[in-house]
């Protein structure tokens, strides 16, 4: 009785959040905001995949070698569309600043995975599939990032300006950065292969198995949900560029606190 109860409440609270991103989806176009209702899109179209076929990064990085190696060949089908999009000239790459912080940021982005129940992605597609345990882990990362805005970023800056400016595309190239990336790829992929117990790289046979799941329980393979996720990033990277989550998730957390902080002087708030 239990377990259908919580069945019950878990599909409510689904049901609920589809409503309200579809309402806000709706609010954007009718005020003319198509490119915001465009990222409220993507957004779902990479939950569904990530929720269809389960990927978590805190699971691969913590011995997944299945999952991982999905995520690394949707990195691979990414950066081919990506570097293809960058050649024909429809795009640019983003320049994101490259210093320590990213490495002290990393680690303990990294240490806090297992407290949290997952990364923010495993988190929020659990969140969005109604589980409202995952609401604790999500109210955390809210709360971190109000903090940061106003404790931590003050002394974090000094280090991202470092990176500023710092850009290996120029010499490189689309071509050069596309076989510099496969390159990582690959040898991780060597590593992983090397390492589990049995070989993740989907053969024909572990493709079509994989999409009779699909019909016969609903769920995706995780190859197949990284397929997808990488398809969507390359129409978005043609659209958008690159999409920045950090800054959006610090500024809803401001959002959320206005009505009791002056959030106005705290970074990220414009």
């Amino acid at each position: 009785m239990k377990a259908l109860q919580a069945g019950v409440d878990q599909k409510l609270t689904s049901l609920t959040i589809i409503v309200v991103v579809l309402a806000s989806v709706a609010v954007y176009l009718a005020a003319g905001y198509v490119q915001h209702a465009s990222f409220i899109i993507f957004g779902l179209l990479y939950g569904y995949a990530i929720y269809k076929s389960r990927i978590c990064f805190a699971t691969a990085f913590y011995g997944d070698y299945q999952i991982m190696t999905a995520i690394l060949l949707s990195m691979t089908v990414a950066s081919v569309g990506s570097a293809f999009i960058l050649a024909v000239g429809l795009n640019a790459p983003p320049a994101i600043p490259v210093g320590p912080h990213i490495l002290v940021g990393s680690f303990l982005f990294g240490l806090a995975m297992p407290f949290a129940g997952g990364c923010i992605t495993g988190v929020m597609y659990r969140f969005g599939a109604g589980q409202a345990k995952a609401l604790s882990s999500l109210a955390g990362i809210l709360v971190g990032n109000f903090l940061g805005a106003f404790f931590v970023w003050g002394f974090v800056e000094p280090f991202i300006d470092l990176g500023r400016g710092f850009s290996l595309y120029p010499t490189t190239g689309p071509l050069g950065g596309l076989a510099l990336n496969l390159g990582l790829i690959i040898l991780l992929l060597v590593v992983i292969q090397r390492r589990a117990a049995s070989p993740n790289l989907p053969s024909f046979r572990t493709l079509v198995s994989g999409l009779r799941l699909v019909f016969k329980t609903g769920w995706w393979p995780p190859w197949l949900g990284g397929l997808v996720m990488a398809a969507v990033f390359i129409v978005q990277f043609a659209l958008y560029s690159s999409l920045s989550v950090q800054l959006p998730i610090a500024r809803l957390a401001l959002w959320t606190a206005s009505p009791l902080v002056d959030v106005e002087e705290a970074a990220w708030a414009g």
